[in-house]
């Protein structure tokens, strides 16, 4: 992929039961999730954000977080009360973006991420 020096990917999904993103060190710990309490803006990127794949020209391999992430917008889709509590729960429109200025004789790249289960993906661009 001659001259790659940014990736953006966004992604639009709907949360089940407060979650979006797959956390694993979350998974059996708690029913409501964190993704309803986000704002919208800058967020710190975690572990549990979708990561960049590249495979260079000498078939090497790596595995990257990105280097900005921000929820752009969201939207209520109901509520749920998985937790004994009712909480509203939304539709996230998520964006991502790696700076690959530092890295050449990239000859394929994908972008890979986990959603909880009854979630749903809505769209996603690259």
């Amino acid at each position: 992929v001659e001259s790659l020096a940014n990736v953006v990917f966004q992604v639009e999904l709907g949360g089940a039961n407060g979650y979006d993103f797959y956390q694993p060190s979350v998974g059996a710990t708690i029913t409501a999730g964190g993704a309803s309490a986000l704002s919208v803006g800058a967020l710190t990127v975690t572990n549990y954000f979708p990561t960049l794949n590249l495979t260079f020209g000498d078939n090497t391999t790596t595995q990257l977080s990105a280097n900005w992430a921000e929820l752009s917008t969201k939207g209520q889709n109901g509520t749920t009360s998985a937790g004994g509590t009712e909480e509203p729960i939304y539709i996230n429109l998520y964006a991502f973006q790696w700076d690959l200025s530092g890295d050449s004789n990239i000859s394929s790249f994908n972008v890979i991420f986990d959603v909880v289960a009854h979630s749903q993906t809505y769209a996603a661009r690259l």
